[in-house]
């Protein structure tokens, strides 16, 4: 029986109402109810005070209402019995204490006489606004060396006796009309580091003036962190106040230095940290404030997020990373991880210069390649992990240089001595009195459409390929599948038409058909068979080479007739918007 008393009293343990203290008080409460709230104020001070609080205003009211009432009862059988009663009212009257001069000065505004009923809606009511307004106003009692001691013990003492586990937290953080949301991964037991995040202009000025106030960037919301900066204060001042519904704040403020205040504010149920406030003397204010707090298993955690374990802590087991064995997955689960995969990319610009290969593995869809700069391979990286059965490796060429620059040598370079012939668009710009710029800027849009075409071209026919009539597909799978072929098929289209402009415009095509004996491709070749030759005629008109070549309008004329061919592929027929096939 004590047990299941005892686990009702747990259950029932928060801080009880405004109107649940009052029915306390009057004695109207279940007898489960009273319990409860009687075992809550036995070890909550603040509760037992306002406890306090309530009945002295309810039992002044009570008298005060006595004594409006005294008058109209009935006489008593004296003249003289009276006379005292007057002056009994007279002298309580005139040593009434200051601070109830405010319901005094409502006598004005009540009627001589009242209905019993309305007298006590109207005592409880009083009583209740009264309390509200202590409660509101009275300050707490603990100090700020008090609560950041009971904060910072709190914080150490859940470190040392938590169970292996990380810490996943999303942050706010506001400056002036600017604001940032970031998550913060930190280790429950404080042994693993998170790995650096990249941070773009507006999170990296944030964190300038994150820094600049003595905030940790890492951990902006602790206890221990503030109170480091207050104590290497030397001219500061503490302050407590209330915060709203629940919360207290520590208000530090400093007389010299650029910043005048800071403040923490943390729940007065467990003293945990939700917001933090930097002021300076040039009126900048940053604000910290906390979305939402979760404690998560190390099965749960993304090792990607974390630098590797030292070996130390391997050493003695704690903690490691004991993610489940992955279970295998069909072939439609990786079409779809595939498809979701390649959209991703596809959506970022991925699939059109950098080297991206996609893999896949029995129970996974993997996603490697090179990028130019370390943000461009955290965007990447960032944008995989949300799709499902993905492990994304994008590298970046920064890191890798950065690796290889302290070992390697200057590499040689070796001259050919063979003189080699100019160009034929050389030589066709220089017979029509064209400038080398205008030839280099022609050369490198036509290399640049003819790679294009070819990576669409690839894209389609593989597309086409693995997944066209694949009818097991589920409908988000077949939704991706349908806006990469129409975003793959755009894009083809458009750098075709540019690349026969670029021709026509410089009077490169010819009206004749194919010079010098060459074979056009025929039209049964696929996408990336014309995209391939293309991109070879291509190579053909801007390079120099050793050998006699063809003309620029021979070359340039085949250049035309693949590029008809390539805009007449069935494949690409299939996905115009006004298709009827």
């Amino acid at each position: 029986m004590n047990k299941f008393t005892n686990s009702l009293l747990r259950s029932e343990d928060k801080h009880p109402s405004d109107e649940q203290m009052v029915a306390f008080i009057n004695g109207e409460l279940t007898l489960r109810k009273h319990a409860a709230v009687a075992h809550h104020l036995d070890g909550c001070w603040r509760c037992l005070a306002k406890k306090k609080q309530m009945e002295e205003t309810v039992f002044a009211l009570v008298g005060r209402r006595e004594r409006r009432l005294r008058p109209h009862l009935p006489p008593s059988t004296g003249a003289e019995g009276r006379l005292v009663a007057l002056l009994n009212e007279q002298s309580i009257r005139e040593e009434q204490p200051s601070q109830n001069s405010l319901i005094y000065g409502l006598r004005s505004l009540l009627p001589s006489t009242m209905n019993p009923v309305l007298a006590s809606i109207f005592v409880v009511t009083l009583a209740s606004i009264t309390l509200f307004f202590i409660w509101k106003q009275a300050a707490p009692s603990l100090s700020a060396s008090d609560l950041l001691g009971k904060a910072m013990a709190n914080e150490q003492a859940l470190a040392e006796r938590a169970q292996p586990g990380v810490v996943y937290q999303k942050l706010v953080m506001r400056r002036g009309a600017h604001s940032i949301e970031r998550t913060v991964y930190s280790d429950l037991q404080r042994k693993r580091v998170a790995k650096a995040q990249h941070l773009d202009a507006a999170a990296t000025a944030m964190k300038q003036a994150v820094e600049a106030g003595g905030v940790s960037w890492d951990e902006p919301l602790s206890a221990i962190d503030y109170n480091r900066w207050r104590e290497s204060q030397h001219s500061a001042t503490d302050r407590v106040k209330s915060a709203g519904d629940g919360l207290v704040s520590v208000v530090t403020s400093v007389r010299y230095g650029p910043i005048r205040q800071e403040s923490l504010t943390m729940r007065t149920s467990d003293l945990h940290p939700v917001r933090r406030t930097i002021e300076t003397r040039s009126q900048d204010t940053v604000e910290i404030a906390e979305l939402s707090y979760t404690e998560l298993k190390w099965s749960e955690a993304n090792e990607a997020l974390w630098e590797p374990l030292s070996p130390m802590l391997h050493e003695e087991g704690e903690p490691t990373l004991n993610l489940p064995k992955r279970s295998l997955l069909t072939d439609e689960q990786l079409d779809v991880a595939e498809l979701e995969a390649r959209l991703v990319l596809n959506k970022l610009n991925a699939d059109a210069n950098e080297q991206i290969e996609i893999k896949r593995s029995r129970n996974a869809v993997h996603v490697e390649g090179i990028v130019d700069t370390t943000e461009r391979q955290h965007a990447l990286n960032l944008g995989l992990r949300q799709v499902a059965h993905v492990v994304p490796s994008i590298l970046s060429l920064e890191e890798l240089n950065a690796r290889r620059n302290a070992g390697s040598g200057t590499a040689s370079i070796r001259e050919s001595a063979v003189a080699a012939q100019p160009a034929p668009l050389e030589e066709f710009f220089h017979e029509n009195s064209k400038s080398s710029e205008e030839m280099g800027r022609v050369s490198n849009q036509l290399l640049s459409l003819s790679l294009e075409i070819q990576r669409e071209g690839n894209a389609l026919t593989e597309l086409n390929r693995r997944f066209h009539g694949n009818d097991e597909l589920d409908p988000l799978g077949r939704s991706a599948l349908t806006q990469l072929l129409t975003n793959h098929s755009s894009l083809l289209r458009a750098a075709v038409r540019s690349e026969i402009e670029i021709l026509q415009s410089f009077s490169l095509v010819p009206e004749q058909s194919t010079e010098d004996g060459h074979t056009i491709t025929s039209a049964a070749a696929g996408l990336t068979e014309q995209s391939t030759r293309n991109v070879s005629l291509c190579r053909e008109l801007i390079s120099s080479s050793e050998s006699s070549p063809r003309t620029a309008q021979s070359i340039a004329s085949e250049m035309a007739k693949t590029l008809h061919l390539l805009s007449r592929d069935p494949v690409l027929l299939a996905l115009e918007p006004n298709s009827s096939h």
